[in-house]
């Protein structure tokens, strides 16, 4: 009979037990909810980790690596985001979830900057997309084009979420002309520019500030290496100035080519800006 009742006892206590644990979990993984909501990320994502170690039965499992993939992204850890969506997306089955999880995969994906691995994310959706997610698709493939210098591919697509708004198309017909140009801008020209011309590839590029400076620093030696030679003797010159001509006329046409480069990123950047402002001004209308 002692042993009856002890079973019956401990029984009582694991039952207890278990009912208090539960709450205990619901509570915390609220809790976490509640600091998600308030924008509270990073304390957000230790709770919710939190939850995932106690929860042995797997009941908050996909909702916190959906979450968890949230913080992450919100707190710039775009790597560990595209990891937590991953196992967020392999928990869950219905497809409209799916396909949000991707979405949201997507963004980390651009924003870590792989468009390839981006662009495999998005034609991997399902047919089953409402108007509203067929517009997100066509945006990130834009923006995944875009960051592939696939330029005029990327307008295209821009176009079609604009379609309907004439102000907005010709808009972006500018924005595509004034891509087109910056694209015509030859890094390898403005090297053999300055490599005629000290100076002339900087400017050639957009950088007159550059341009100027080094014309008037390479000129400046080369008059000074002159005077030399005049006053003693073109060894005496060679000797004494042509090691500093050469190392700036080098670094020279070697600066004019990567500045051409940065200049052709700086632009399309700011192309980039202006595309997304006239796609928002658009949908506002």
């Amino acid at each position: 009979m002692r042993y009856f009742l002890l079973l019956i006892y401990m029984g009582l206590v694991f039952n207890t037990a278990a009912r208090i644990q539960a709450q205990t979990l619901d509570e915390t993984y609220a809790f976490a909810n509640s600091l998600f909501e308030s924008n509270n990320y990073a304390f957000a994502l230790k709770t919710y980790e939190r939850v995932l170690f106690f929860d042995k039965s797997a009941q908050y499992q996909s909702d916190c690596y959906y979450q968890l993939g949230e913080c992450n992204l919100v707190l710039g850890n775009y790597q560990n985001a595209e990891n937590y969506y991953d196992l967020a997306y392999h928990n869950v089955s219905d497809d409209s979830l799916k396909n949000e999880i991707i979405f949201r995969k997507v963004i980390s994906l651009l924003l870590l900057q792989r468009y390839n691995d981006g662009l495999i994310e998005l034609f991997q959706l399902g047919n089953n997309l409402n108007k509203e997610q067929l517009q997100r698709k066509q945006f990130y493939l834009g923006i995944a084009y875009f960051g592939k210098e696939q330029f005029d591919k990327s307008f295209d697509i821009f176009k079609t979420l604009v379609e309907n708004d004439s102000t907005a198309l010709t808009e972006l017909d500018i924005l595509q002309n004034k891509s087109q140009k910056i694209e015509k801008i030859n890094p390898k020209t403005a090297r053999i520019l300055s490599m005629i011309i000290p100076g002339a590839g900087q400017m050639y590029a957009g950088d007159f500030k550059s341009g100027l400076n080094s014309m008037a620093l390479t000129g400046g030696i080369a008059v000074f290496m002159l005077v030399v030679a005049i006053n003693y003797s073109f060894f005496d010159a060679f000797l004494s100035v042509s090691p500093w001509f050469t190392r700036y006329y080098m670094g020279g046409y070697e600066g004019a080519e990567k500045i051409a480069i940065q200049k052709k990123k700086e632009k399309q950047t700011e192309v980039y800006q202006n595309v997304l402002q006239v796609i928002k001004r658009s949908q506002a209308r």
